[in-house]
């Protein structure tokens, strides 16, 4: 299925020098903390907690290339607690990775070629590994390792159903067409 053109105002991106575009309206803290390879879109309304971050470490979230982060959602780095104080960790993303409306992303790591619906709830430490596909309103619980080629779906359920290796090409190429297709209104 083909993605429709989305448009945005010219006033409310901001494009870096890498081609990423983020939205003036959603919250970033400790951006020097965030990493982002490149040409990708952080929408409006989602929040990026780049100041959780492991004293010592370099970043505390790192995003690929091609990934398309949707409204309202948010990237907390994962914490859990060492003699009594919370200690945050980093949190890797891949490439051409797809997170849908309203999701909430405390994973330890994320691969490339992943899907993750609308609505999701990814717990702390989770690892997603490459070509994984969440479905809406999914919830997988902290610690599981979710393996690559799989569907998953409702609170930490997986289907019978393998994804095909073509699945690799369409997340790149609906990453590609999320980025290329995200326009600015003309005035």
């Amino acid at each position: 299925m083909e993605r429709p053109l989305e448009y945005y105002d010219p006033n409310e991106i901001i494009q870096t020098d890498s081609g990423n575009k983020i939205s003036r309206k959603s919250t970033i803290y400790g951006s020097q903390s965030i990493t982002i390879a490149g040409k990708t879109i952080v929408n409006s309304g989602s929040i990026l907690r780049g100041d959780l971050k492991k004293q010592g470490s370099q970043f505390a979230i790192s995003i690929g290339k091609y990934c398309y982060i949707s409204k309202g959602v948010k990237i907390i780095p994962p914490a859990r607690l060492v003699n009594g104080i919370e200690a945050f960790y980093p949190i890797r993303i891949g490439d051409h990775v797809y997170i849908g409306e309203n999701s909430q992303v405390k994973a330890s790591s994320i691969g490339s070629n992943v899907y993750i619906g609308k609505n999701c709830v990814i717990g702390e430490f989770v690892v997603i590994k490459d070509g994984a596909y969440i479905n809406d309103n999914t919830t997988i619980s902290p610690h599981a390792v979710i393996p690559s080629w799989t569907v998953w779906y409702g609170k930490n359920q997986f289907s019978d159903d393998f994804l095909a290796a073509s699945f690799l090409q369409y997340m790149e190429n609906l990453t590609r067409e999320c980025y290329f297709k995200f326009l600015p209104k003309s005035r």
